[in-house]
């Protein structure tokens, strides 16, 4: 009996070792840290769209040792540049990129927010890369003491959409979306004036459909555009009455998955929805850490999506990927040297590639993060 228990442990054992070892031989996700820009000490990129296999653009915010200002980077896998002509700081608060559109042969277009001084209104950030960066600050009469835009979507015919929240007189949070043609101009499709709401997310597939995500109150909300106005899906599910979605990808007008989070009393954890073209079904995402939420997702066909988050308070990166029936965990190592990390944005763009945006920590410091995945 001795013997054959010892037969038995040492498979179990070696079992074990084998999958552990699959576990890190299957590793798909590569990290890249990426260097600071002239006069800058810190870094994070919150959003990352790719218009071809090697061709990215990743955006975010920086600390030149007084504020926080706009960034931007371009590249791919391991090699990334700064990008010039970026306005960086463009007041002494909250400067930020927080989402990027990039089309095939068209400029890119960012989005985000930025501040001119306390107590003075917020605009809006957008700015798009034809060469070099333009700032176009966006703040309609009918918007509030402050503005942001979360998320920015364009079609190839250089239209996008762009969602996010304002807060007005009455500081209640009040969700909007609103058209940045080329040009750009502005117009605002919201009407969508729910108090304590945001839209975080959006994905569009052509000017007459796009779907957006976030949370009406504590509770994961969807809004659908059909070229005319903006309405309401069927509530997403979720385990908890506290629920966000971060993120959305759609390859048709009837399959879209969206991602972010839900809380229970103790734990933030992972959560996924899909929509059928009629309602949202929830699909569970594993987590190797918890609390864990995830931020940002890329689907390339039914079969394929990569999402992308964090674990432990932001400290840990996650990604996740989609194959069609259900969700597996994908090994998002942190960066060599580096304390921790986060992964905010995703963009595939051909199966089995993507690059995904985030930051390291090294010492406390954060730095921008890209990972590869090939």
């Amino acid at each position: 009996m001795r013997v054959v228990r010892s037969i038995y442990l040492f498979i179990a054992v070696f079992a074990g070792f084998l999958a552990g070892a699959s576990s890190v031989f299957a590793a798909s996700w590569l990290p890249h840290s990426l260097n600071f820009p002239s006069g800058i000490s810190q870094m994070k990129l919150l959003g990352v769209s790719c218009s071809s296999t090697t061709t990215c653009t990743a955006v975010g915010q920086d600390w030149n040792g007084t504020n926080w200002g706009a960034n931007a980077e371009s590249g791919w896998g391991a090699g990334w540049t700064p990008q010039t002509g970026v306005v960086r700081n463009p007041g002494p608060k909250n400067g930020m990129l927080r989402g990027v559109s990039c089309v095939p042969t068209l400029p890119c277009v960012a989005a985000g927010s930025y501040g001119t001084s306390e107590g003075q209104p917020w605009g809006m950030l957008q700015e798009e890369a034809s060469g070099t960066w333009r700032f176009d600050a966006i703040a309609p009469s009918q918007f509030g003491i402050r503005d942001a835009m979360n998320a920015i979507s364009c079609t190839s015919s250089r239209w996008c959409e762009t969602v996010g929240w304002t807060t007005r007189v009455n500081e209640s949070v009040y969700t909007f979306a609103g058209n940045v043609t080329y040009g750009p101009t502005f117009a605002d499709s919201s009407a969508l004036s729910n108090p304590n709401s945001a839209l975080d997310g959006v994905s569009c597939l052509s000017p007459s459909f796009c779907m957006a995500v976030g949370a009406e109150g504590p509770v994961a909300t969807a809004r659908i555009y059909n070229g005319t106005k903006w309405t309401a899906t069927p509530a997403p599910p979720a385990q908890s009455a506290s629920s966000i979605l971060y993120g959305v990808s759609c390859v048709t007008s009837s399959w879209c998955m969206a991602v972010g989070k839900w809380k229970d009393s103790s734990n933030t954890y992972p959560l996924g929805d899909l929509w059928n073209g009629t309602s949202w079904t929830e699909v569970a995402l594993p987590a190797s850490a918890f609390p864990s939420i995830f931020y940002g997702v890329s689907c390339i066909s039914v079969n394929e999506c990569h999402a992308v988050g964090a674990g432990w308070n932001d400290t840990v990166p996650q990604a996740d990927g989609w194959n069609g029936i259900g969700w597996t965990n994908e090994y998002a190592p942190i960066a060599s040297g580096a304390s921790g990390g986060a992964l905010t944005g995703v963009s595939c763009p051909a199966a089995n590639n993507c690059e995904a945006s985030g930051w390291s920590l090294f010492g406390g410091t954060p730095t921008g993060l890209i990972e590869t995945y090939s």
